[in-house]
């Protein structure tokens, strides 16, 4: 089974699986259709063609710690459309990591990203003068922000860049956003905030029926919690944070949204970690750029009956009294970070590109928490487009929580966010080394059986759109966390 995440806010209908026919067809289950796998195997080849450009990861050199930003260094790159205040906004927290981040002078860059660039055509021009694989922190620093929206910056010169440094993203709808981000996090590393609870807080939908709710919360969610003896001891207690967990019955709209509206210090989790249908909206539907990727909630009936307001956490019901200032969330699910223009996971991946939006952008609920008037979250780590639930358990395979556990393991012991997330850059890159072996003719050993082929482009796809929005270079602050309760 292909399941997927996301939940349609008309029909309230899960995606079906978006291979069958194509799985069907490879499998022999059925004649294929003329010349369906010479174009099929065509399109496998497109998405792994950049692979040859990237070489080996080699990365950063032996004696930079990645953990350690002032010396892997940190650029900011401004998209060309940015608004004055967006600039400014960025031109302080440039200024931020050479003072008080104390970044070496000689890798801490303020560059441009020009309208309609090539990732390689940029990366060879003459402020940069870098590589892909070979990370050279006085050309193109370890830590890279963009600033700027996902038409002037697409989504893919992030997650390429992603699989050799530590990426992040800003972007907002209203410019005011930007200033409220840097305010808040320049007076959360300087020791200005309020602060929170050592504690991760995970809230694990299952909703009747539903197959990508139950893989999420029983293969995922509670092995984080609970522990897994392929993965090891629960990820917070071997950091020394308490954790809750919100599953089933109790995982509720009320709670999550009471999570978020904490007023005690000692009950605002550091960390929330999600996962739910996220909602999904037809291309140019009114509610889509508002609503898209909303987090699908306990009260949700089940297939069929479209979500509504009161089953699902919007942008809209984060209040002013929210308190998300410091707070690090994780949202697995459909759309929680973006969308792309064109599906990630095509019914028929040889037909072309399938348009999912009039443009991509990105999610209004992490703009929300980043960019909230009380202070803003320090990042929210999710994924553009539809999810692929059951890269969580592979055929034959345990469980696979593992880039998933790091991730939180590396953002509890104080590393930046950024650097955590690099299990899905290699991820990404592992799928593609197979989809590259399975299409060079010269290349000695066994081929690839078509079932793994298929099962590397999902991969492949799903592990590209994990996203960082916010600065990736954001960590905990050990000085502002409390005791729990």
């Amino acid at each position: 089974m292909i399941v997927f995440n996301g939940v349609d806010g008309v029909t309230g209908l899960a995606r079906p699986p978006a291979t069958a026919e194509f799985l069907q067809t490879i499998r022999g289950a059925r004649p294929p259709r003329p010349s369906l796998l010479a174009r099929a195997w065509g399109a496998v080849a497109r998405v792994a063609a950049g692979l040859a450009e990237r070489g080996p990861h080699l990365g950063l050199p032996f004696d930079v710690d990645p953990a350690v930003v002032k010396s892997a260094g940190w650029a900011v790159v401004l998209a060309h459309d940015l608004p004055p205040a967006a600039r400014a906004a960025a031109a302080r927290l440039y200024e931020h990591r050479l003072r008080h981040t104390k970044v070496k002078a000689d890798r801490c860059k303020l560059l441009d990203y020009p309208a309609g660039a090539r990732l390689q055509d940029w990366l060879r021009s003459g402020p940069v003068r870098a590589h892909l694989a070979d990370v050279l922190p006085t050309r193109l620093p370890y830590y890279i922000l963009f600033v700027g929206q996902p038409t002037a910056i697409p989504f893919e010169v992030q997650t390429t860049l992603a699989g050799h440094y530590a990426v992040g993203r800003l972007a907002f709808d209203d410019p005011a956003g930007y200033d409220r981000y840097v305010d808040g996090l320049i007076e959360y590393e300087t020791g200005a905030a309020r602060p929170r609870a050592r504690e991760v807080v995970y809230y694990a939908v299952r909703s009747p029926e539903d197959e990508a709710t139950r893989l999420a919360a029983d293969h995922l969610v509670r092995p984080l919690y609970a522990g897994h003896p392929d993965e090891g001891n629960p990820v917070a207690r071997t950091a020394k944070f308490g954790a809750r967990l919100l599953d089933g019955a109790t995982a509720t709209r009320p709670a999550l949204l009471g999570v978020l509206h904490a007023a005690r210090p000692a009950d605002r989790p550091a960390v929330v970690f999600t996962a739910s249908h996220g909602l999904g909206w037809p291309t140019a539907h009114p509610r889509q750029r508002a609503d898209q990727g909303a987090l699908v909630c306990g009260e949700w009936p089940g297939a069929g009956v479209a979500p509504a307001a009161d089953h699902c956490v919007r942008a809209a019901d984060v209040g002013g009294d929210a308190t998300p200032h410091g707070l690090v969330a994780v949202l697995f699910g459909c759309h929680t970070a973006g969308t792309p223009a064109a599906d990630i996971f095509p019914v028929d991946p040889t037909a072309g590109p399938v348009r999912v939006a009039e443009g991509p952008f990105v999610a209004a609920l992490p703009q929300r928490l980043l960019g909230h008037p009380g202070g803003g979250a320090l990042a929210v780590v999710g994924h553009v487009g539809p999810t692929y639930e059951s890269s969580i358990v592979p055929a034959e395979l345990s469980p696979r929580t593992l880039a998933f556990r790091n991730l939180l393991g590396r953002v509890l012991r104080g590393e930046p966010v950024g650097h955590a997330t690099r299990d899905f850059g290699e991820r990404f890159d592992a799928a593609n080394r197979l989809l590259t072996q399975a299409l060079a003719p010269a290349d000695p050993g066994p081929r690839p059986t078509a079932d793994q082929v298929i099962e590397a482009w999902f991969e492949r796809n799903d592990a590209q759109y994990y996203v960082t929005l916010g600065d990736p270079a954001a960590q905990l602050n050990e000085a502002l966390l409390l005791q729990p309760g």
